[in-house]
């Protein structure tokens, strides 16, 4: 079938008393510029017969010529596969929308290749019964049913039915099908699959067993799981459009976005143009709006509700976005916070002033934190103008403003395989109560809107808090005591203290200890003491489990911005045996404020064997990793701290939460985003 051809194709019941309606009546001149403009687009019309002697119908594709008179001569579509001679040509039609022109036949020439028409004075357009067919553009069908398999094509497509010509190589025999059973279809072009589903056999050509109707049985469809929590809709103004080439048609189609957000949009469809099939997938669908801004998604659509409007019957077609580069997705989600909350505001440009005196006033910048930050003050200057201006893809950060001050910030930025750090929760409480919440409110929904994108890589989101700071014990800590269970939101408690590099001990282990990179029987015994002691997520949010294979595509995107991310695992081992992993993560000063990227981790695996003599050794070979002189260490579990005497300054908690869990957390956080 002709890539290029795109008819509509009527049914042809719809044309056998098209002779006897009346509709309103077109002049010879405007069906002359009708047919030209067919021609013009590589379009066809439809050719009607009558059998003579059994009253049966048929319905042939034709290509129009170009016409300038009272003749029309037409090429057929493909070889007619019937005995001419069998039957009368009653006319020809052509279909706009919803509307149909059917010409009488007046002295038709028949031939090899095509057939002529003289051109009545006037003819008739009238209303079809039925929403037209369209003919596809080359499409591949699989028909799945009880482990038998059928190859064909799509011959016509519409949204409530659809008929398959089944090839006669096919691998199973067409006897086989049951039609009185359902099967399962599966469309596909050159390099995707553009829909499967279930349906229904409407008919089947008797003679050669090799044509089916089939009836899509599901007006919805589920794509991802159900959520209680929805990314929230918003109703915009302007409206963007929908553009994209329909994946079966081929035909441009742009339709109206009733709402949207940021994981879905609504769109209008008229019932006579309606080409939107639920399970239907739009490889690139571009979301403009108003010709300013187009970003472009992969969509399916999900469900097809009737809707009145005026007395149009109207089709609703909601469509999921399946993925989405993580830029346009940045874009689509500040517009979705605007319309929401008009304080608040996601990866805009901040002025930087503003930000620093935010971060001092509110404290979240302490003197002893400044007094770690202050040798590096221009580095971090120009940190966070890359951080704050360019918007990489592996940052997000909300602001809640008024009058042009900063009165909240949270930002998140994606530093783990499949885990995004949440930091630099803050808020100036005398400006707002409420600001703090609202930020978190909003990267709570971002989260949400993202989580099931593969170009997010956002299995999880982590952040660490200090057990004794009220608020995020009572909300990370609250959500994680609320749901119970160590694989849905875990928490972990690590002694933190600043390591000081010295430089005149020599760092040799006896021959009984070693000190080298982690291999994956190293990880798997992590992972077997951990699962014991804890259960939780925290080796899987940090790339700590033997089954992730490692990739730079982390790394090499803050390579790509001039900024350092480094991650390094390291096996302390007495006699072979396995006493601690230690990991070593390498970023900017101050790109977490905290230095909770750029530290060392120790996880002990053996307290009682492991004397703080060796574990200060590791840490004196791993500080040469760091240029700073101050080096952050974490050490789990705390209890090993105690029990070697070892100086701790705080505790921090890791909070990991399984994005799976979303409705949970929003469970228990609903009033705290709703009363503060």
């Amino acid at each position: 079938m002709d890539d290029a051809l795109h008819a509509v194709i009527p049914d042809p019941l719809d044309a056998s008393d098209a002779g006897q309606k009346k509709g309103r009546k077109i002049s010879r001149k405007l069906l002359i510029n009708k047919l030209n403009y067919i021609n013009f687009q590589d379009g066809s019309i439809l050719v009607h017969f009558t059998h003579r002697k059994y009253n049966s119908k048929r319905t042939v594709s034709a290509l129009p010529h170009p016409c300038r008179k009272n003749q029309l001569y037409c090429l057929w579509h493909q070889p007619l596969d019937f005995h001419i001679a069998d039957f009368d040509v009653t006319g020809f039609s052509l279909v706009e929308g919803h509307m149909m022109i059917f010409v009488p036949a007046e002295n038709p020439g028949i031939y090899v290749k095509g057939i002529q028409f003289d051109l009545p004075e006037s003819c008739f357009e009238f209303n079809q019964r039925k929403t037209p067919r369209h003919l596809p553009k080359k499409i591949l069908v699989k028909l799945l049913q009880n482990g038998a398999v059928f190859e064909g094509t799509l011959a016509d497509f519409s949204v409530f039915s659809f008929r398959v010509t089944i090839a006669k190589s096919s691998p199973q025999n067409t006897q086989w099908l049951n039609v009185d059973a359902p099967v399962t279809a599966i469309l596909s072009n050159d390099s995707d699959v553009v829909y499967s589903g279930e349906c229904q056999v409407l008919k089947r050509n008797q003679a050669s067993q090799e044509a089916l109707v089939l009836k899509p049985v599901n007006n919805q469809v589920s794509r991802f799981k159900s959520k209680c929590y929805r990314s929230k809709r918003q109703a915009l103004v302007p409206s963007p459009n929908a553009i994209f080439n329909h994946p079966i048609t081929g035909i441009i189609t742009n339709l109206k976005v009733v709402d949207i957000s940021g994981s879905g949009l609504s769109v209008i469809e008229e019932y006579w143009y309606a080409a939107l099939l639920p399970g239907m997938i739009i490889p690139d669908l571009e979301i403009n709006f108003a010709n300013t801004l187009s970003l472009t998604c992969k969509a399916q659509v999900l469900y097809r509700n009737n809707i009145q409007d005026n007395g149009r019957a109207l089709f609703k077609c909601g469509l999921a976005i399946i993925d989405i580069s993580l830029q346009d997705h940045i874009k689509l989600l500040a517009l979705i916070t605007q319309a929401d909350d008009s304080h608040t505001y996601m990866s805009s440009k901040v002025n930087s002033e503003a930000l620093w005196e935010f971060f001092f006033e509110t404290g979240f910048i302490y003197p002893e934190k400044y007094t770690f930050l202050e040798k590096e003050k221009e580095k971090l200057k120009a940190l966070y103008r890359k951080l704050y201006e360019e918007n990489p893809s592996f940052a997000r950060h909300f602001t809640y403003r008024k009058e042009n001050r900063i009165v909240a910030h949270i930002a998140m930025m994606r530093f783990f395989e499949k885990s995004w750090f949440i930091h630099h929760h803050a808020a100036n409480n005398f400006e707002s109560k409420k600001a703090g919440i609202a930020v978190l409110h909003q990267i709570s929904n971002s989260a949400n809107s993202s989580h099931n994108f593969s170009s997010a890589n956002m299995e999880y989101v982590l952040c660490y808090y200090r057990p004794d700071n009220k608020f995020p014990n009572r909300v990370f800590g609250g959500v994680a005591r609320f749901l119970k269970e160590p694989k849905a939101c875990s928490l972990d408690t690590f002694a933190y203290f600043m390591y000081r590099r010295k430089y005149s001990i020599e760092c040799n282990f006896d021959d009984a200890w070693t000190l080298t990179k982690s291999i994956t029987a190293d990880l798997v015994e992590l992972g077997t003491l951990y699962e014991n002691v804890s259960g939780g997520l925290m080796l899987s949010a940090l790339d700590l489990t033997p089954g992730r294979a490692p990739s730079e595509e982390v790394t090499s995107a803050y390579r790509q911005m001039g900024l350092k991310r480094e991650k390094h695992i390291f096996s302390l081992k007495k006699d072979g045996r396995l006493k601690a992993v230690l990991i070593v993560n390498v970023a900017d000063t101050g790109i977490n404020m905290s230095e909770l990227t750029s530290c060392i981790k120790v996880i002990v695996i053996d307290a009682e064997e492991l004397e703080a003599e060796y574990f200060n050794l590791a840490l004196l070979l791993l500080s040469s990793k760091f240029q700073q002189q101050e080096i952050p260490v974490l050490v789990h579990p705390v209890s090993y701290a105690q029990r070697q005497g070892i100086s701790y300054e705080k505790l921090y908690t890791l909070w990991v939460l399984n994005l799976q869990y979303l409705d949970s957390y929003f469970r228990y956080c609903e009033p705290i985003f709703r009363n503060g």
